[in-house]
């Protein structure tokens, strides 16, 4: 039967207008689907201040369970600040320390366990009382959080090739922070080519040598989206360098500890905000990590630096 090339011609033109109209502004399928799975971006999802919840919302919830990351959610924290460890068959799991003995009912080494037997402890809360909740898998937090907050995943120096994996597998690059002290050759032989897929945390402290430097090298050659800083006095003078970080990325100090926030800390903070988290906001400091979330939300909500 012969085709009318007419026919042909207007059938084509009708695919042409489906695909269009499937794939507007030309973007790529790929593309779409992820910023769908992923829609969390640095870029248009940060407040002039972040706020970071040490170990996840820990005073209401075990330390670093997914009940307390679930509270970090809804409360809108923008960043959980979590620890990485790995199981006997190689899981990476989510525990601070690398015994079970002071925030499970287990006894031992992390690393003499493997997933299963892990899974069988129960987390404790912070006045030591046991609950339900159990030790999370690095792939379940991922999961959890996936699109909703970003996560700083620390203690994973010497776990990276573990933990990897598990982000690509997930889909969780881009929100997965690492806060390292490494010069950029050693964070680009560790990293590769995941280096730019991550948000990479550079850290300058008093002992950093050549601090102007090391920040330059890395604003030329990766550009962070943040540095965190250690400094514990006021009259260090790596505190300039919070300010010249500051036009082109965020200054990022933890409040947990004193001799790391110059003695601004959480407990100068609780009694006198304008003397703790406001003098490091004066500094120049976005991102403040904190044991406190809520008070600091509340607080930096006040100012009008938070959305």
């Amino acid at each position: 039967m012969k085709i009318n090339p007419i026919y042909i011609i207007a059938l084509f033109g009708v695919m042409i207008c489906i695909l269009i109209s499937c794939n507007p502004g030309g973007k790529g399928v790929h593309e779409e689907k992820t910023n769908a799975e992923n829609p969390i971006a640095w870029e248009d999802n940060t407040p002039k201040v972040m706020v970071a919840a040490h170990r996840g919302d820990w005073i209401h919830a075990p330390e670093n369970s997914l009940k307390g990351f679930r509270h970090c959610i809804e409360a809108g924290v923008d960043i959980i600040e979590t620890d990485v460890q790995i199981s006997k068959d190689g899981v990476p799991v989510i525990l601070h320390d690398t015994t079970l003995n002071r925030t499970t009912d287990g006894d031992g080494a992390v690393r003499e366990f493997n997933l299963v037997q892990l899974k069988r402890f129960r987390l404790k809360d912070a006045t030591g009382i046991l609950t339900d909740e159990r030790i999370p898998t690095l792939e379940e937090t991922m999961l959890l959080t996936k699109g909703k907050t970003f996560v700083y995943l620390d203690k994973s120096k010497g776990k990276i090739d573990k933990i990897l994996p598990v982000l690509e597998k997930t889909g969780t690059l881009s929100q997965s922070m690492f806060v390292l002290d490494y010069s950029y050759d050693e964070a680009q032989k560790q990293f590769g080519d995941y280096l730019d897929q991550v948000i990479f945390v550079p850290v300058i402290s008093d002992k950093t040598i050549k601090p102007e430097s090391y920040v330059k090298e890395y604003m030329d050659k990766l550009r962070p989206k943040a540095f965190q800083f250690r400094i514990a006095d006021e009259t260090s003078p790596v505190w300039k360098l919070v300010k010249m970080v500051s036009s082109d990325s965020r200054a990022f100090i933890a409040a947990t500890w004193s001799h790391h926030s110059a003695g601004h800390d959480d407990y100068v903070s609780r009694k006198n905000p304008e003397l703790g988290w406001g003098w490091l906001m004066d500094k120049g400091v976005s991102i403040i990590e904190t044991n406190h979330p809520d008070d600091l939300q509340k607080y930096i909500k006040g100012k009008s630096l938070h959305e």
